[in-house]
């Protein structure tokens, strides 16, 4: 598994969030709204690029964190699909990695927090916790994805 430091522009996303718990997210409660993104993505203007969603996780203590699932668009729209939001994320450096179809998350998110430290880099959390890419055509319960960490 390949982990290397990258650069990433801000992006504009459209989507969905959902506060949930740890024991929520590891008993596939997300699966529901990401599942609804995938449904209604043809509701959102100016889509960037279809084959995918961007997921950011923004931490809050131990036990939950906000969960965004978006389609980056071209700007911030003018109107919103009913019950969807908008997310601004900024230009980041990250620690990047691709999560293996038959490896378990934790064991992955595990090697690149070891790579941050190794190199003697820090997190940095001031925006959000972890930000994956999902591509669009996989089934959820095997996912391969792009994982991103901000860091300093």
């Amino acid at each position: 598994m390949a982990i290397k430091k990258t650069a990433k522009p801000g992006f504009v996303g459209v989507g969905f969030s959902q506060t949930v718990s740890f024991e929520e997210a590891r008993a596939k409660k997300l699966h529901g709204i990401i599942q609804q993104l995938k449904d209604r993505r043809g509701e959102i203007v100016g889509v960037q690029e279809d084959s995918g969603m961007w997921a950011i996780s923004d931490h809050h203590g131990e036990g939950e964190f906000t969960f965004y699932i978006l389609m980056e668009t071209e700007s911030l729209p003018e109107t919103l699909p009913e019950g969807m939001i908008s997310y601004q994320a900024p230009a980041l450096t990250y620690a990047h990695t691709r999560h293996p179809q038959h490896e378990r998350p934790e064991v992955t998110y595990q090697k690149v927090y070891q790579w941050i430290k190794d190199q003697g880099l820090r997190l940095n959390c001031d925006a959000f916790t972890q930000l994956e890419f999902y591509p669009m055509d996989q089934d959820l319960n095997e996912l391969a994805f792009e994982i991103y960490i901000p860091i300093q």
